[in-house]
């Protein structure tokens, strides 16, 4: 829908998108406190201690969303510009991201709320209001970026209110609920004040978690701007970004699997049960290895013609089908990385995903991508190849890990 916009546009998008995931992850990585806290109290069936958690984590979300997200208009066209974003990209990517950022608030909320219900098991409620938050964005999209009938045409701003209307509805219902107690969590009421005891649990858990999402985002936009000095031109860009928009489709898969892992790990060792942990959190791997591995065959026989629906540009076409090849039959390493951090998470190891997160990403792929696509001048496939291998990296590091059975012993 949006290649109709045109490459240029298009490509700041993309890259107004990796900058707004880096100023998202220093706000909704803390949530991963939230949710190991919330499975560890369920786990100990404390209603009590679960809802006082979730109080504590809005307050510390809206805080931290309010000061990353102020930050961020701020500084938008230094951020784009770093990445490589000039002339009409760059304009498009300033304007788009700086309304994204009006509503980080609501999706520090989003998330917040989520992993609470992802904390007590219920990771159904989540999935339905994020496919319905995403069918609103793109009827949203559709309505205000070239506004048909009485709608105005707001281009690629209207792209971007879209999506901040479609997460406030998401907020609601959530919201709605988790008040209600018809997802399993006993709403329990208390007292709003901030309590730095419950604040710094959280963030004990949540830093190390924020820390590695930023590590990984890092590493994405770093490869973003490999790209874009590959000498491919916007082309390349354009066809990365789409690339990343459509493997988002199994990056969500792989979310909702680390995040059950992490709930359903948190709980059975909040109940004092270990090796029940340890069965969940490879069942989960299984479960990701063979959901991603189906996707990704798919992806890997259509990739021609799913390039085609999203670009009608020759060049960004072919481009993107060559990104969809190459990373399609790397998604069963993919999940099964993901997962398996999302079970160290939910065993309260926080610390070692950051690290792994690290090394592949900051240590092994943009140093090797920078060498094979622009030193060598391989290009934007040899970049792709580099991702692809990346994913191996980290699963062989996280499973290791969890294989170790180290997380076991943590108290939180």
């Amino acid at each position: 829908m949006l290649s109709r916009l045109g490459a240029e546009t298009l490509a700041g998008l993309g890259m107004a998108n990796q900058v707004m995931m880096i100023l998202m992850t220093l706000v909704l990585g803390i949530t991963t406190g939230t949710m190991a806290l919330v499975s560890r109290a369920r786990g100990a069936c404390d209603a009590a201690a679960a809802s006082h958690v979730l109080r504590q984590s809005l307050l510390l979300a809206l805080l931290l969303s309010s000061v990353v997200g102020l930050a961020g208009i701020a500084l938008a066209p230094w951020l784009l510009s770093a990445l490589g974003a000039e002339g009409a990209a760059a304009q498009a990517g300033t304007l788009y991201l700086r309304i994204l950022l009006i509503g980080l608030a609501g999706v520090a909320m989003d998330f917040t709320l989520a992993n609470t219900l992802r904390g007590v098991g219920d990771s159904v409620t989540p999935l339905r209001t994020n496919a319905a938050v995403v069918v609103l964005n793109i009827g949203g999209t559709a309505l205000l970026v070239f506004g048909p009938g009485p709608f105005p045409a707001l281009g690629i701003a209207g792209a971007a209110a879209a999506s901040i209307g479609a997460r406030a509805v998401g907020v609601a219902w959530l919201w709605t609920r988790l008040r209600g107690g018809r997802s399993g969590f006993q709403w329990q009421p208390g007292s709003w004040s901030p309590d730095r005891t419950t604040i710094r649990r959280i963030l004990d858990i949540g830093v190390p978690g924020a820390l590695e999402s930023i590590v990984r985002t890092g590493s994405s936009v770093a490869l973003m701007g490999v790209v874009a000095r590959t000498g491919a031109g916007t082309a390349a860009i354009a066809a990365h970004t789409i690339g990343l928009q459509m493997e988002m489709f199994s990056r969500l898969a792989t979310i909702g699997l680390g995040t059950a892992a992490t709930s359903l790990v948190g709980q059975r060792v909040g109940a004092g049960e270990p090796r029940a942990a340890e069965r969940m959190g490879w069942l989960a791997c299984a479960m990701g290895v063979a959901l991603l591995g189906g996707l990704g065959l798919v992806t890997f026989l259509l990739a021609g013609p799913l390039s085609n629906i999203f670009s009608d540009d020759p060049a960004t076409a072919r481009l993107t089908a060559d990104y969809l090849r190459t990373i399609s039959l790397a998604q069963p390493l993919y999940a099964m990385g993901m997962v398996a951090a999302g079970a160290l998470r939910g065993g309260g190891d926080t610390r070692f995903p950051m690290w792994a997160a690290a090394v592949g990403g900051w240590l092994f792929m943009v140093p090797a991508a920078w060498l094979l696509g622009v030193h060598l001048g391989w290009g934007p496939r040899a970049v792709w190849l580099v991702q692809a291998l990346n994913y191996a990296v980290f699963a062989a590091l996280l499973t290791w890990r969890f294989r170790a059975g180290g997380w076991k012993g943590i108290r939180l």
